[in-house]
């Protein structure tokens, strides 16, 4: 076991706190994506009055947590996955986005 990652009250409910975390952070993922690069977009854009090679620089700093982020998400499933073995539970359903649009 990962000696670790799993302490708290008791092994198993310690891995259990982290499992549970770490599947709230996966089916959140994009609402905290869109939130930073949101966040970036409006720093960017006050720089672009302050100091316009900042604006550029946090253009690609923008760049680079899209891309960052699909690592980050493979991390994510992987570690809930590697938790779901080591606590021999089922992993969890990988949901899929709604068609909302009429047929």
């Amino acid at each position: 076991m990962i000696p670790f990652l799993c302490r708290g009250v008791g092994s198993y409910n310690g891995c259990m706190w982290l499992l549970r975390t770490l599947i709230m952070i996966q089916n959140n993922f994009g609402v905290w994506l869109i939130g930073l690069l949101i966040a970036e977009g409006i720093l960017a854009f006050v720089m672009m009055f302050l100091f316009p090679l900042g604006s550029i620089v946090m253009v690609f700093l923008g760049l680079l947590t899209l891309g960052l982020s699909i690592v980050a998400r493979i991390a994510i499933g992987a570690a809930i996955l590697l938790l779901c073995k080591i606590l021999k539970v089922d992993p969890p359903a990988q949901t899929e986005p709604a068609n909302t649009a009429p047929a």
